[in-house]
């Protein structure tokens, strides 16, 4: 058989180069592969405080109690409570229900706080269901797409700074599952930007969180994913 000649060779491998180039080329890999999405996890416990029959505040040991309690994380700052009475109305159950979020507030928690009436909750009895959101970040960066890729599909990679930024700038994780309930404007916080402009103190203080969204009916653990 006789051999191709040299010259013959180098013309051809330029041309086999080219008509590859121009081949269909079909990737297996598609931007589901690489979802950019962040995940919140919603779990509840509860906690119950413990009154002296008859008496409207809190004693010693139950503070002391409720501050372990607090300082072992059964409480952060950032969580919703709900608060569960017997029989929320009268001025003793005002009066019970504003020496515990007194106690709370003095360490650092219970910023957003609802007011339930339970029949399940006994005498001399408030029961705490905390709500605490914790939000995880999509897995990037995300380099799962070929590298040789003709099919004009975004890089793998695309989104991941957006998503990730918004799970780590988000104030309350929660906020990505539900949002605020629409409600009249709030003329304060108007009056706030105005001064923190004013004061060069950036936008005042900022809004009320998300409500509790807790069901007293069921005490156990749950979880919900978000987009």
């Amino acid at each position: 058989m006789t051999a191709m000649p040299i010259r013959l060779r180098l013309i051809l491998l330029p041309a086999f180069a080219l008509l590859a180039g121009c081949a269909d080329y079909v990737t297996q890999w598609s931007p589901e592969d690489a979802p950019k999405t962040v995940e919140v996890d919603i779990s509840r416990r509860t906690y119950e405080a413990r009154f002296q029959p008859g008496s409207t505040s809190l004693g010693a040991a139950e503070a002391a109690r409720l501050a372990r309690f607090v300082a072992d994380g059964g409480i952060l700052p950032e969580d919703r409570i709900a608060i569960a009475e017997a029989d929320s109305s009268g001025k003793a159950a005002e009066q019970r229900r504003n020496a515990l979020l007194k106690a709370l507030r003095s360490q650092g928690v219970g910023a957003s706080v609802s007011v339930a009436q339970s029949p399940k909750v006994g005498r001399d009895r408030i029961v705490l269901e905390i709500e605490h959101a914790v939000v995880t970040p999509p897995n990037c960066p995300n380099w799962s797409k070929p590298p040789i890729d003709y099919s004009g599909q975004v890089s793998s990679n695309f989104g991941c700074a957006t998503t990730t930024n918004l799970a780590a700038m988000v104030a309350d994780p929660a906020d990505l599952l539900r949002g605020n309930p629409a409600g009249r404007p709030d003329a304060g916080m108007a009056a706030g930007a105005v001064q923190g402009y004013r004061s060069h103190q950036g936008w005042g203080a900022p809004g009320s969180p998300t409500p509790f969204a807790g069901d007293f009916g069921t005490g156990a653990e749950t979880t919900s994913n978000g987009q």
